[in-house]
């Protein structure tokens, strides 16, 4: 019996230990950003540094639609659902990008509750800067885009930015983009699954799925 109280104490006191050293991690993580040495062309050299990354929205608000973007180097594939109202997928859209290459769209019908709109036009897809990471989901602009406070998201400490009439939260220790909201507060954006890094795309992430509709669209010289 006493072996049994001894021990259960010694792990008592080890679980205790643990659990303050987490705490402490965590407060040191938190503790070790200065926010006064985090500017806007400091988030933008910092996130342009990320060269590969995926990501996924959640629905974005007013508009049932789903995205997801594959980036590594300079090869990418962006990805559009559209949802019907009780959330079933309708049509898919997607975009593969290679530098010095033609670019390759692709439609996907679901069956039973696709509408097939064929062929979305590539248009939807131009001026993402798709192989810089703020640049695929927003255009931020030193000189009129501001900082204007510190949130927490998901437990992540973010910087708010207000970017030309929406605000954006962006992760404070990774440069990552975590929610958006126009000012009005009508439309919402959240991102999920972030993976950032060597490892975060494979190969087959940056081809078209099984059963698309390919079109090839000729890439046009600047």
């Amino acid at each position: 019996m006493k072996k049994t109280v001894g021990f259960f104490f010694v792990f008592l006191l080890v679980l205790v230990y643990l659990t303050s050293v987490n705490k402490i991690d965590a407060n040191r993580q938190t503790h070790q950003i200065n926010y006064d040495d985090i500017t806007i062309p400091y988030i933008i050299e910092k996130s342009n540094s990320i060269s590969e990354f995926y990501y996924r929205t959640g629905t974005e608000s007013n508009l049932n639609m789903q995205q997801q973007i594959w980036v590594r180097g300079d090869r990418s594939r962006m990805e559009t659902t559209f949802l019907s109202e009780s959330g079933l997928p309708l049509d898919t859209h997607g975009l593969i990008m290679a530098e010095d290459e033609d670019y390759l769209q692709y439609d996907i019908q679901h069956e039973k509750t696709s509408s097939f709109s064929s062929g979305m036009s590539y248009s939807f897809f131009e001026g993402r800067s798709e192989q810089s990471l703020l640049g695929a989901i927003m255009n931020l602009d030193p000189e009129r885009s501001i900082i204007i406070g510190q949130e927490t998201v998901s437990s992540r400490p973010c910087i708010i930015v207000d970017n030309q009439g929406s605000k954006v939260w962006i992760d404070a220790q990774d440069f990552v983009p975590l929610r958006i909201e126009d000012n009005s507060g009508t439309m919402k954006i959240e991102f999920k699954d972030f993976k950032i890094g060597p490892g975060s795309v494979k190969d087959k992430d940056l081809e078209a799925p099984k059963g698309a509709v390919l079109k090839k669209i000729p890439r046009v010289s600047p």
